[in-house]
């Protein structure tokens, strides 16, 4: 099973505390202030939720807000950036909404209106203090990265042993790997050697980027440590891009929101392939992006929430033009080891 460090024990535990049941119910478990506040409302259209109303909050009163208004501890600071896990996209704290909704006032993500992030749907970037000892930009040269998610990204432009020592003793502080540690990459669907993470440079606060970040756009927090049988010199990612994009012949149906125990899994409709029994094994190993393909009756770990299941229960969706296994847990397929 992948060992998680202490930061992502504590996130995992916030996920799954509010990833099921109506988000504001969750939210209104907080003691928060329901009395209209003085600032203007106004309202913006939003193709998931109609009309939004929210506060036009001047920047001077942001951070006061954001202390009052915030469910957690510690509160973040208002120059640090945060990941909205329903939008899967990383946001500056001090662009927060605060939206009015059934005479209650909920603090959200600037990406609410597509696809209704609140507060217990943020995660924390996180930074290594090794970084903040060091002036890196006296140091090193920038480039530019441009992803296929219209996302573009400053790294340093560092020699691989200047590179490679700094990752040494970032990734300490994220947690305990080892030289042969591999980490994958959730939306590339790819591994990668913990060496081959690019140094990212932007103003958000130095961190970690995925060496795939030209096809993903992933930042650390998409890319999760793989160990067990897909953490091997025998493991070989496979490019099954084509086999992913036509569409099975088998009939589609919808899995609704309120059956499924995900938290990055989008869009709200999911749509799963019906398939039989007898063709599960040979679709599996068709879409499966390593080789070797588990056996399906082997025994696999999530690790996303540390459940094991058999290979065989996994299901396949079809989701962002592409065909996706996913978990019986709804979570990323390629983020799984054996026990």
């Amino acid at each position: 099973m992948v060992k998680k460090t202490k930061m992502e024990k504590s996130n995992m535990c916030n996920i799954q505390t509010f990833s099921s049941g109506n988000e504001k119910e969750l939210m209104d478990r907080f003691n928060m202030p329901d009395e209209v506040l003085p600032y203007p409302l106004k309202t913006m259209d939003s193709k998931m939720f109609g009309t939004v109303t929210y506060y036009d909050i001047p920047k001077c009163d942001k951070g006061k807000i954001l202390k009052l208004m915030y469910p957690f501890w510690p509160i973040p600071k208002m120059n640090e950036y945060y990941i909205d896990i329903h939008e899967d996209a990383r946001f500056r704290i001090s662009d927060y909404m605060l939206i009015r909704d059934m005479d209650k006032n909920y603090l959200v993500s600037p990406y609410y209106p597509n696809s209704g992030g609140m507060a217990v749907d943020w995660l924390e970037i996180p930074r290594a203090k090794v970084f903040d000892k060091r002036n890196l930009s006296l140091e090193y040269g920038k480039e530019t990265i441009a992803s296929d998610y219209d996302s573009i990204l400053e790294v340093y432009h560092m020699p691989d042993d200047d590179r490679v020592a700094l990752l040494r003793d970032v990734l300490a502080e994220y947690g305990d790997f080892g030289d042969d540690a591999m980490f994958y990459d959730c939306r590339a669907q790819r591994c990668f050697k913990w060496q081959d993470f690019l140094i990212d440079a932007d103003d958000h606060g130095k961190g970690l980027a995925s060496p795939f970040f030209d096809k993903s756009g992933s930042l650390y927090g998409n890319c999760l440590p793989v160990q067990g049988a897909f953490n091997n010199a025998e493991t070989l990612a496979v490019d099954n891009s084509e086999t992913r994009r036509k569409i099975l012949p088998y009939s589609l149906s919808i899995v609704s929101e309120e059956t499924r125990n995900d938290f990055y899994c989008l869009p709200y409709e999911m749509f799963k392939y019906d398939i039989p029994k007898k063709d599960m094994g040979a679709v599996l190993a068709s879409l499966f992006p390593f080789r070797p393909v588990p056996a399906l009756d082997s025994v696999v770990t999530d690790a996303f929430i540390g459940d094991s299941f058999k290979f065989k229960d996994c299901i396949v969706t079809r989701k962002h033009s592409q065909n996706v296994i996913l978990t019986p847990f709804f979570n990323d397929i390629g983020a799984i080891s054996l026990p």
